[in-house]
């Protein structure tokens, strides 16, 4: 994008007095080569530049100024062997401004947009969703995993000869200097490994609060707790000492493949929506999407069936929709039960893949195995309201 609002500016130089206002500077700041400030004469400059630095801070910033070598335009320095294996581009560390990059653009043009359609992932942000459209707040990005080294695999897809197609990196010699390119890993069993144990993670540090500020979490985990998550606590059927209250319902084979299909969605997959919440902020949702886009649909199916085979052995999850991971609210069927028996405000919804077990002290029946009828609700609602004008 700076090569083609430079080269804009180059033509336009052609027919009239090259653009010389600040959006113009910044541009050419960014797009030419920079020579030392105190080496300039007139004739290599664009316009008149000062050759002092002060070193009171009141004088210029830069120690080094956009220059145009023997009258001639050059967007880089051209760095040759012995110098470097082959020729190529000096890097810069310059770009252009935000109002720059929105004067030469437009104002419907950003670069995160630009980044996106140039390498698309599947997921429609919501800014990107026409103002005609009603939609909520964003949410800030989940945190990474506190582990440092590699999970253990649980999957063996790099010995049934699956192998990971690489991102494409230029590690050339236009790269800043002493700056080494992160290693890509090739082997799958590592890359869902490491999407697996950042789920965990996601899945629980993305469970809704009350609204009231003052009222404590529904999901009983310290933050610590929640940054430490792993496929153990969903393992775990002891859901009331892990939530103050909640709705769930046992979950047939059709609820879990869908979940799953929300959760790991399959290579071609867009999300897109207004009032979508959880999946664009949570890490490792958009490492999954990244993922599948770069992969051949094969490799992305037997990623898929190994994912599966873990998420089936879950004994719970939150009831996870196109839209959101989480909901909380008063579910509208009565195949939901409530916990505590009686609950009748918004709460988490679960599905689990066992019997509860749990009861109430002095009570002969199981606490949750109670069903939740909605229209009891309703009743019991109304006539709250009519006995509180």
């Amino acid at each position: 994008m700076l090569l083609i609002a430079a080269l804009v500016w180059l033509v336009n130089g052609l027919h009239a007095r090259p653009d010389d206002r600040n959006y113009a500077r910044n541009l050419v700041t960014a797009s030419l080569p920079h020579t030392a400030r105190v080496n300039i004469d007139e004739s290599v400059v664009l316009w008149p530049t000062r050759t002092d630095i002060d070193v009171d801070g009141n004088g210029p910033i830069s120690c080094t100024v956009p220059w145009v070598s023997n009258g001639l335009v050059f967007f880089r320095d051209l760095r040759i062997p012995p110098i470097v294996p082959m020729p190529r581009f000096t890097a810069s560390h310059l770009c252009l401004s935000d109002s720059a990059f929105e004067f030469y653009f437009g104002k419907d043009m950003d670069p995160d947009t630009v980044r996106r359609q140039v390498r698309p992932m599947g997921i429609v942000r919501r800014d990107d969703i026409p103002s005609t459209r009603v939609g909520g707040s964003r949410a800030r990005i989940t945190p990474r995993s506190l582990e440092d080294e590699d999970p253990q695999p649980i999957t063996n897809l790099a010995g049934l000869g699956f192998r990971l197609a690489p991102m494409n990196v230029d590690d050339g010699s236009d790269l800043e200097d002493g700056f080494e390119p992160e290693p890509q890993t090739l082997d799958p069993d590592i890359r869902l490994a490491k999407i697996l144990r950042q789920f965990w993670i996601d899945l629980v540090v993305k469970s809704p609060n009350p609204r009231s500020a003052i009222e404590p979490s529904y999901l009983k985990l310290t933050r610590e707790e929640r940054l430490g998550a792993d496929q153990d606590l969903f393992m775990r059927t002891d859901l009331p000492e892990l939530f103050s209250c909640f709705y769930h319902r046992r979950a047939q084979k059709e609820d879990w493949k869908r979940a799953f299909d929300h959760l790991f969605p399959p290579k071609g997959h867009t999300l897109a929506g207004k009032n979508i919440q959880n999946y664009p902020s949570c890490r490792y949702y958009t490492e999954w999407k990244e993922l599948v886009a770069l992969q051949h649909n094969e490799t992305v199916l037997a990623m898929r069936f190994e994912l599966k085979k873990v998420f089936n052995k879950l004994k719970w999850i939150p009831e996870p929709s196109q839209d959101k991971i989480w909901t909380s609210k008063v579910p509208r069927s009565n195949r939901y039960r409530a916990f505590p028996a009686g609950l009748e405000r918004a709460a988490p919804i679960l599905l689990i893949k066992f019997n509860p077990e749990w009861g109430r002290a002095g009570e002969g029946w199981p606490l949750g195995e109670l069903p939740f009828y909605l229209s009891q609700y309703r009743a019991q609602s109304s006539e709250n309201r009519r006995s509180h004008p």
